[in-house]
């Protein structure tokens, strides 16, 4: 976020999966966020799901 790696995943094998805990703070207006995704040259990963909670959700 904003050119600084938040989270990084363990290798994983197939059907495996990890939660990424990002916190995101867009400040008392709010601001969009780019979240970027990358992967070592020659490997790929796959997203299953984005969850996205208020302040204070768990």
């Amino acid at each position: 976020m904003d050119g600084v790696e938040k989270a990084r995943s363990q290798q994983l094998d197939g059907r495996q999966f990890a939660w990424l805990r990002i916190p995101l703070d867009g400040g008392p207006a709010g601001r969009e966020v780019d979240l970027e995704f990358s992967a070592k040259e020659g490997q790929t990963w796959h997203l299953s799901a984005c969850v996205v909670l208020a302040d204070g959700q768990e």
